[in-house]
């Protein structure tokens, strides 16, 4: 039941520590949000590192919660409304099935003509 745990016992953070976060976990933590399972595959997210005080500065501007701004880094995650696209979904299911990292029976016949 350690999710469970992780769930309940979960507080929000209001005062963040100024030590700088190495570079091999903001990796890690990024690599592991772009494993995250998105609807067909189309991974529409995309991440910005903030650490300029001056980005901070507009960003707690415009957000809902300013204290979440005076964190030493703030990753952003955006969302790529293209990337839902009839057109950007067709490219992305095409790349896959040539990867042979997706397969639809239905589609097999359609992409086949349209790719070879």
């Amino acid at each position: 039941m350690e999710l469970l745990n992780v769930i309940t016992n979960r507080r929000s953070i209001r005062r963040f520590k100024q030590d700088a976060v190495p570079d091999e976990m903001i990796r890690e933590l990024l690599d592991a949000a772009r494993l995250a399972p998105s609807g067909g595959n189309c991974q529409p997210w995309r991440f910005v590192l903030i650490k300029s005080p001056t980005c901070k500065e507009l960003l707690a501007k415009v957000v809902p919660q300013p204290f979440a701004t005076q964190a030493l880094l703030i990753i952003a995650v955006c969302v790529d409304k293209n990337a839902m696209s009839g057109e950007y979904l067709k490219q992305r299911t095409e790349e896959l099935f040539k990867a042979r990292s997706f397969f639809a029976p239905l589609l097999e016949n359609i992409l086949i003509k349209e790719i070879y």
